[in-house]
C-alpha cells in the first residue's frame, strides 16, 4: 500500500516537473572503477530493490499457499483423493498453478498464484518507472522595466569653438554617427547582410523589441539547469523569457520609378575629343583622332522636374567611378547608390546635406545601373565616366515608414536572442521619428552663438532623421566639390578595376541577391532587398550605443526630462522659436515575465507508472482477502505440514487410508471416486486423532468433534500476528 502511495503520490508531482531537486537527480561519479559507465544514479534502482522485496514477500505466500491448499480442500468436507490427498501445486510453475487453481475452483491460490507471476512484471516495470530528462519550468516574475519608446528628440553637443573647418554644425552632429569605422554600426549591418551574421539581441524579422534588464531573471531557482549539449564545458541552459514589450521597426514602400523609361532624363550622349578636355595621351589614344566618337555620360540631375527628381550620386555631384576596361574593350560596369527625392523644381545646392531645407520626412531613391564604361583622365587629373552604349537601369521610389506595435516575445535571458515573436494588432505609425529636424537651443547668455563661442551649442533630432541622414551622408558628407570625392571609402564600396561603386547600403542589396548584377535590374527584387536592408540598418542604428538605463536612439528612460535642462529652441536666423510638446506615455516600471528554465527533472515512465499501479492495487487487494479469509482456511490446521515427519503424523493412523495406498499404489492420486477429509475421527484402537482418512468404505471411522483438551488448544498468553506465516500450530 505504502509503494502504490508512494508512486502515485511521485507521480503528481512529476506531472507537474518538481521531481527536480538534487536527491531525484543526483548521479554518481564511478569513472574511477573502469565499468562500463561512468555516472550511476541510485535513485533509479531503489524501485527495482523495492519491487524484489515485494516479490520475494510475495513467493513465500504463494509457496505457503500452495502446500495448505490440498489441506484447505480436505478440511472442508470429503474431498475426491484428485482433488484433496493426490493434489499438489509445488511442481506447478507460476502460470502452470494459476491455471490450475482455476480449474480445480480453487479461487485464492488463483488470485495468489496471478499475484507471483505479476511480482515478477512488477520488478521489470519498476526498473523502467524513473527517467531523468529535461523538461521546461515555466514561472511568473515580476521585471523591473526603465526604458520606453522614445518620444522626446536626441539632445547632442558641439562645440563650435575656433572651429572653422565645418560651417554647419548640424554636419558635426552627423559626424558623431560615423566614429570608429571598425566597429561602427554601418559595418556591423553591411557585415550580417555580406557574410551570413546572426541576428542583433532583441530584434526579429525587421523589428526591435523594447529590452528590459535580464540581470534580476537568474536561472538557479533551485532546481538543476538541464546542461547545453551544444556547449564543451556541459553549461547549464540558460532560460527562455516570454514578456509583452512595445516593438518599432523602420521599413520602405516602393514604387517602381517610370521615368527610367526616357532615357534622355538620365543620361545624355556626349562626343569626345581633345579640343575642349586636354585628356592624357594614353586615354586620348582609345579616341579616333580623325573622328569625333560617340559615347554617354550619366547626368549628375536625374528625372528633372518629375516627382521622382533625384540623383545619380547620393548628392548633386557627378560621378567618376568606375570603369571596368577601355574604350575599345568595355567590360560590364555596376553602379548603385541611395538618393533623396527633391522637389520638382527644386535646386539642389540649395536643399544639399543634411537635407535641413527638404521637408521631413523626404522619399528616397534606389538606383543601381548596369552598361560598359571607361574613365577619361584630363591633363588636370580630373576622370570622367563614359559609357560606351546606354547603359541599363533599375530604380526605385521608396517612402520610409516607422511602425510601432505591441508584441509578446520568447528570448533567451543570457543572450536576448529572439526566438519567437508575435506582433499584436496592425502597426502605428510612429510619428516621434520626425517632429525635430535639428533644433538648436540658445547658448548660455553670457556668450553668443559665434566661432568664438565658449559654450557648446545643444542640438536636438528625432531618431528618424538622425538615421535617415546617416544613410545618405555615408559615401559623401563634404560640400565645395562638383564630382565625387574618390579618397571617401570609409562607408562606400569603390572597384576601379573591376567596376563597381556603390555605397554600403546598395552593396549589402548586391550581396543579397547573390551578386548577380542582372538580378537588382529587376523592380521586385531591387525594392525587395532595399526594404530587407532599410530594416537591418535600423536594428543596428537601434542598438548602437543602446543603455538598459540610459536608453538610445529609439529608447528613452521613463519619463525622460532631460529637454527641461536645455534652453529655449531657435530658428535658422537665430530668433527664439516656441518650446515644441512632446507626449507623454503611460509605461510601467515592471513587466510581468514568463521564465522558462530548462530544467533536470526526474521523469516518470507513463506506461510503467500505470502497469506498476495496476499489478500492486492486485496485490493489495488479494493480500486483503488472503487477510479476511485467514482464520476461516487456517484455523484448522492443528500441526505444521512442510516436513515429511509432518506429513507421517497425519496418516500415522489412518489405517484405511494406508491400506488403499499400499493396494492401489501412486495411481490413487487420480482417483475420482473415492474421498477423504482432513479432521479428527476415531481409530480402530479407539484412539481420537487429528488426520487425513477415507470417508465411508469397508470399516470406515466415526468421525467426531474437536476434544476440548490437547495440543490443537492454543496458548493465550501467546500473541499471533496475521502476518507471521505460521499459519498453522505446531
Amino acid at each position: 500500500m505504502l509503494v502504490m502511495v508512494a508512486i502515485l503520490v511521485l507521480n503528481a508531482f512529476s506531472a507537474r516537473s518538481q521531481l527536480s531537486q538534487l536527491a531525484f537527480i543526483y548521479e554518481a561519479d564511478v569513472s574511477k572503477v573502469r565499468l562500463t559507465f561512468s555516472t550511476f544514479a541510485p535513485i533509479s534502482i531503489a524501485p527495482t530493490v523495492i519491487s524484489i522485496v515485494v516479490g520475494l514477500w510475495w513467493d513465500q505466500l504463494d509457496s505457503t499457499f500452495r502446500v495448505l491448499q490440498p489441506f484447505i480442500s480436505m478440511s472442508r468436507g470429503p474431498t475426491p483423493i484428485c482433488d484433496g490427498a493426490g493434489l499438489t501445486y509445488r511442481s506447478k510453475t507460476w502460470v502452470g498453478a494459476a491455471i490450475k487453481a482455476g480449474r480445480k475452483k480453487h479461487w485464492v491460490l488463483f488470485m495468489i498464484s496471478m499475484g507471483s507471476i505479476l511480482a515478477q512484471v512488477l520488478t521489470v516495470s519498476m526498473s523502467a518507472l524513473f527517467e531523468r530528462e529535461a523538461r521546461n519550468v515555466v514561472q511568473t516574475v515580476s521585471v523591473p522595466r526603465n526604458l520606453e519608446m522614445r518620444q522626446v528628440p536626441i539632445i547632442t553637443e558641439v562645440n563650435v569653438k575656433g572651429d572653422s573647418s565645418i560651417g554647419d554644425p548640424v554636419l558635426k552632429v552627423m559626424n558623431n554617427l560615423y566614429m570608429d569605422a571598425s566597429k561602427n554600426w554601418l559595418y556591423g549591418a553591411g557585415i550580417q547582410h555580406s557574410y551570413n551574421g546572426s541576428q542583433l539581441p532583441w530584434t526579429a524579422n525587421g523589428w526591435n523589441f523594447l529590452p528590459i534588464d535580464m540581470f534580476s531573471i537568474s536561472s538557479d531557482s533551485g532546481m538543476q539547469s538541464a546542461p547545453n549539449p551544444g556547449a564543451d564545458d556541459a553549461s547549464p541552459l540558460s532560460p527562455n523569457v516570454t514578456i509583452n514589450t512595445p516593438a518599432i521597426r523602420a521599413r520602405l514602400q516602393c514604387t517602381a520609378i517610370q521615368e527610367v523609361s526616357n532615357v534622355s532624363s538620365w543620361i545624355e550622349s556626349v562626343h569626345l575629343d581633345n579640343e575642349d578636355d586636354d585628356y592624357t595621351p594614353a586615354d586620348f589614344a582609345q579616341i579616333d583622332n580623325t573622328t569625333k566618337v560617340d559615347s554617354y555620360s550619366l547626368r549628375t540631375r536625374i528625372f528633372a522636374g518629375t516627382n521622382s527628381h533625384t540623383t545619380v550620386f547620393s548628392r548633386s555631384k557627378s560621378v567618376r567611378c568606375c570603369s571596368n576596361g577601355t574604350r575599345s574593350d568595355p567590360q560590364r560596369a555596376v553602379m548603385g547608390y541611395w538618393s533623396p527625392i527633391y522637389p520638382p523644381s527644386s535646386t539642389l545646392k540649395q536643399n544639399d546635406y543634411p537635407y535641413t531645407s527638404l521637408p521631413w520626412p523626404f522619399s528616397i531613391s534606389t538606383k543601381w545601373i548596369v552598361g560598359k564604361s571607361f574613365n577619361m583622365t584630363n591633363g588636370a587629373g580630373s576622370k570622367s565616366l563614359y559609357y560606351t552604349e546606354i547603359p541599363r537601369m533599375q530604380a526605385a521610389r521608396c517612402e520610409p515608414i516607422f511602425e510601432t506595435a505591441d508584441a509578446t516575445i520568447t528570448l533567451d535571458s543570457r543572450t536576448g536572442n529572439v526566438l519567437t515573436h508575435n506582433i499584436k494588432g496592425a502597426p502605428k505609425s510612429a510619428d516621434a521619428a520626425w517632429v525635430d529636424v535639428f533644433t538648436k537651443h540658445e547658448p548660455d547668455p553670457k556668450t553668443r552663438l559665434n566661432a568664438s563661442s565658449l559654450e557648446p551649442l545643444n542640438i536636438t533630432a528625432s531618431y528618424g532623421v538622425l538615421f535617415l541622414d546617416s544613410l545618405l551622408g555615408t559615401v559623401d558628407r563634404k560640400s565645395g566639390n562638383l564630382a565625387e570625392k574618390l579618397d571617401e571609402n570609409a562607408f562606400s564600396f569603390r572597384d576601379q578595376d573591376n567596376g563597381m561603386a556603390m555605397d554600403l547600403m546598395t552593396y549589402s542589396m548586391f550581396t543579397l541577391a547573390d551578386k548577380n548584377p542582372e538580378a537588382l535590374l529587376n523592380f521586385t527584387t531591387l525594392a525587395a532587398h532595399a526594404d530587407r536592408t532599410f530594416q537591418t540598418f535600423f536594428q543596428h542604428f537601434v542598438n548602437n550605443g543602446l543603455s538598459l538605463t540610459k536608453g538610445g536612439y529609439a529608447y528613452q528612460p521613463i519619463n525622460d526630462n532631460s529637454l527641461e535642462a536645455l534652453r529655449r529652441p531657435m530658428g535658422e536666423n537665430g530668433t527664439l522659436i516656441a518650446d515644441k510638446k512632446f507626449p507623454a506615455l503611460d509605461t510601467s516600471r515592471t513587466v510581468t515575465a514568463s521564465v522558462s528554465h530548462r530544467i533536470r527533472v526526474l521523469h516518470m515512465n507513463t506506461i510503467a507508472t500505470y502497469l506498476s499501479t495496476a499489478i500492486l492495487i492486485w496485490l493489495i487487494l488479494t493480500t486483503i482477502i488472503v487477510l479476511c479469509l485467514q482464520r476461516r482456511y487456517t484455523s484448522f490446521m492443528n500441526r505444521d505440514v512442510q516436513l515429511i515427519a509432518d506429513m507421517l503424523v497425519l496418516i500415522a493412523g489412518s489405517d484405511n487410508f494406508l491400506e488403499l495406498v499400499a493396494e492401489k499404489g501412486v495411481e490413487l492420486k487420480r482417483n475420482k471416486d473415492i474421498k477423504t477429509m482432513l479432521g479428527w475421527f476415531r481409530d480402530r484402537d479407539g484412539q481420537v486423532r487429528w488426520g487425513v482418512e477415507v470417508v465411508g468404505g469397508r470399516n470406515a471411522v466415526d468421525w467426531v468433534d474437536a476434544p476440548k483438551q490437547g495440543f490443537h488448544i492454543p496458548d493465550k498468553t501467546a500473541s499471533k500476528s496475521m502476518f507471521a506465516w505460521s499459519l498453522w500450530r505446531t
